[in-house]
């Protein structure tokens, strides 16, 4: 990838007396542009004669560069069409294209009158605006709760005994490096995240499902203001932790498989390939991914279940020392040991768990992972690191 040299090409030469605008080397096909925002922090302080920290949140005035980049260097790479409640957005309809650029795929952000635009955005960040501020920093703690008194008036009402420590650099870095992951084009507002699949969302009638299309990309949220279409971060998550997350290749098979165990299916959204920038494992492994971090987080609680689920997976156990993060653990080391469970405690506490898990084992042999029994961490050693976000190498051609 190749963003980092890019980064370092747009300031390169740059000076606080420059213009507005800064033309980038002809090649990259675009110019990047001083946008105002400000971002939310947070400080640690004791007030007087109080023993306990406590924090409070800020704003933080600064400028990030975006570009704004020609239609024909970012080429689309997939039309959408939905038939979900996205399609009142008048503005929005019910088509919209994801771009490829950089080796990366890029959504559109929509708004409640349709496609945000440049201006649009521009105004929001200078504003603080919620779902603004997640496109360009999607780890941003919400609801913001901010202070409308600055800093130092906040102090004045507040006497303090001492400060603690402050995240309002680690802010400021993030910001500048999400800055990276959005771009103006066509009109329009894009960002980062991932590649297009299918999500078959629970609707509140058992055995019903909505297929709706939405980004790989777990992490990437948004507001009603400002977001990318489709299923929300959370019904993302959640499909994909019961193993109805699917690759464009697996959708029309695994929705048969569904009608054959008596669910109804509703919703027919269609994805069109221009340039095809993903390989067909990618929703497979992020279903591993996420059910295996939900059985992690279920052994760190505590429950009749909870020692017999970590003996008999035994990589829990191992994973659970006071170091341990969801996103070291071996995935399909966990999903291979939950399967092969014996314990009647943890099949009936599980149960949709271990059944959702061998579908995904089921669908990741048929993508030649080999037996995962044997070698599961060695065929796949290297898939955490490279979902979702940036296309993975592979068949990408000539949308790399």
């Amino acid at each position: 990838m190749s963003q980092a040299g890019d980064g370092m090409n747009s300031l390169r030469n740059f000076t606080p007396d420059d213009e507005r605008l800064i033309r980038l080397e002809p090649e990259n096909r675009c110019v990047s542009e001083r946008v105002k925002l400000q971002i939310p922090y947070t400080q640690q302080f004791v007030r007087r004669r109080c023993r306990n920290s406590e924090p409070v949140r800020f704003w933080e005035k600064m400028e990030v560069f975006l570009d704004t980049v020609e239609a024909d260097a970012a080429p689309i790479a997939y039309k959408v069409s939905e038939t979900d409640a996205l399609a009142e957005r008048r503005e929005h309809g019910s088509l919209y294209a994801i771009r490829s650029f950089r080796g990366a795929l890029w959504w559109p952000l929509v708004g409640p009158r349709g496609f945000v635009q440049p201006d649009d955005l521009r105004g929001l960040l200078a504003e603080g605006d919620e779902g603004a501020l997640l496109a360009i920093d999607s780890s941003i703690e919400t609801p913001l709760n901010v202070s409308e008194l600055a800093h130092d008036a906040y102090f004045e009402q507040n006497p303090y005994r001492t400060m603690d420590i402050s995240d309002r650099d680690d802010r400021v870095g993030l910001a500048h490096r999400g800055a990276r992951q959005v771009m103006f084009c066509d009109g329009k507002v894009y960002v980062v995240a991932g590649e297009p699949i299918y999500y078959l969302a629970h609707t509140p009638t058992k055995g019903s499902f909505a297929v709706t299309v939405g980004a790989a990309s777990l992490s990437r949220r948004g507001t009603t203001a400002a977001g990318i279409p489709g299923p929300t971060a959370w019904t993302r998550i959640e499909s994909a932790r019961r193993g109805t997350a699917y690759a464009i290749g697996e959708i029309e098979d695994e929705i048969r498989l569904q009608l054959d165990r008596g669910n109804s299916i509703f919703g027919a959204p269609k994805i069109e390939i221009l340039c095809d920038c993903q390989l067909p494992d990618t929703a497979a492994l992020l279903c591993a991914r996420v059910l295996a971090e939900f059985v992690w987080g279920e052994a760190g609680r505590e429950g009749y279940w909870t020692d017999s689920l970590r003996r008999s997976v035994p990589t829990l156990a191992a994973s659970r020392d006071a170091d341990a993060a969801s996103n070291d653990l071996p995935c399909l080391e966990v999903l291979v040991q939950l399967t092969s469970c014996k314990d009647q405690a943890v099949r009936n506490e599980f149960f949709n768990e271990i059944r959702d898990a061998r579908d995904v084992l089921r669908r990741l042999r048929s993508f030649g992972h080999g037996s995962l029994e044997e070698d599961d961490e060695a065929a796949l050693s290297d898939w955490a690191a490279q979902l979702p976000g940036n296309i993975r190498k592979g068949p990408a051609g000539p949308c790399e």
